[in-house]
């Protein structure tokens, strides 16, 4: 059976001529041939209006350095997301503000907020979730995609990496719809295989940002930043996230998009890797086994739940926008009703000034410490 060819290069700067030449040689090795003169999408991951120096969104240095690979053959670029949060203009900000609209003017393309596209209802029968799903028309519009995600650990699914990122090709307020449709991890999990589904047969390539990312209880500002150092690339976005996980660690098919995608067939799960390189620390957010199976006999159990920090909270109302559950109201503060949470941590990730954190139950922490050995 073929391997798929993952690339992946140490990088701790974002040094421009540096990224570039990683991207070139990523190329070669991966035997990624550049169309010539054909209409690309660019797909980053913007997760919101952080600036560069937080880290949190792909860097506009790795973007550039696709964008000048690709304008070498005289194609035609978009770049095109949908930020984490639904609501309306959010995600223009977050273009304007991540350095990705700058992009666009510099080199005379357009840069598209899904939520102001056309969308379209795909369907697929033969998905296991979502058997018909809103996404950006651009899919169709467009000969190739290039999906370009940030290395991130994320509260929901633990690892924020190239299955994940796509995610964002639904516009606005259909992905708050998405996790009610979808509010348990394995659910959720195969319904970013679906999307993927979809997806797949234009991407041309996946880039990684992790050069400087976030771990811990990211993908957002509860995350702390990661100096990771590095670039990778690959032909298959599974193949991508499983050398990645390798690479910092995490078992792989602890990861449901790589161990479902592989049982789907989306994935054969062989890959070869141009070199070998020590295991990175990252950290993703609070997990055990002992918590998954407490979680599986009393359901709750174990769930953080979001909680806000008052002296950080700036009352923007983001978090209840972005909540599916509906389970935030804004009454000055926001407001939880936990009877309503479906425990997504939404709310988490999209709080762009880091108010919400997530607490441990009680319970669960008192099992940990009578069942320690000290």
């Amino acid at each position: 059976m073929n391997k798929e060819r993952v690339y992946i290069q140490i990088c701790h700067s974002y040094d421009p001529a540096m990224v570039e030449q990683i991207i070139k040689d990523s190329f070669t090795y991966c035997r990624i041939t550049i169309p010539e003169n054909a209409s690309i999408l660019l797909k980053p991951n913007v997760l919101g209006a952080y600036v560069p120096e937080q880290y949190i969104d792909t860097h506009p240095v790795v973007v550039e350095a696709v964008v000048r690979i690709l304008l070498e053959k005289g194609n035609r670029l978009i770049l095109g997301d949908s930020s984490g949060n639904g609501q309306y203009g959010n995600t223009s900000r977050s273009l304007e503000k991540s350095g990705m609209t700058a992009l666009g003017r510099k080199y005379d393309f357009k840069v598209i907020a899904f939520d102001k596209h056309r969308s379209r209802v795909f369907k697929r029968d033969h998905n296991v979730v979502f058997k018909e799903i809103n996404l950006t028309t651009l899919i169709d519009e467009v000969d190739y995609i290039v999906n370009i995600p940030k290395l991130k650990s994320h509260t929901f699914t633990r690892f924020s990496g190239a299955v994940k990122n796509l995610y964002g090709c639904i516009p606005g307020a259909g992905k708050p719809h998405g996790h009610r449709i979808a509010s348990r991890l394995d659910a959720f999990s195969q319904g970013l295989l679906d999307i993927y589904g979809f997806i797949r047969p234009k991407l041309l390539c996946n880039i990684m940002d992790g050069i400087i990312g976030i771990d811990g209880n990211g993908p957002g500002t509860g995350g702390t930043v990661n100096r990771a150092g590095i670039v990778g690339v690959s032909r298959d976005a599974i193949a991508l996230d499983m050398a990645m996980l390798d690479l910092i660690g995490i078992e792989p098919g602890d990861i449901l998009t790589v161990g479902l995608g592989i049982k789907r067939g989306l994935f054969h799960g062989n890959i070869e890797l141009n070199a070998t390189l020590p295991v990175i620390p990252f950290k993703l957010p609070r997990s055990s086994f002992v918590e998954s199976v407490l979680n599986k006999i009393f359901p709750g159990l174990a769930l953080s739940k979001p909680v806000l920090i008052a002296d950080k909270c700036k009352r923007c109302g983001l978090c209840a926008t972005a909540c599916p559950g509906k389970a935030i109201t804004m009454n000055g503060f926001p407001d939880f009703y936990y009877s309503r949470c479906i425990y997504c941590f939404c709310c988490h990730e999209n709080c762009p000034e880091g108010a919400i954190e997530l607490k441990e139950n009680p319970l669960f922490t008192l099992f940990k410490k009578m069942s320690s050995p000290d």
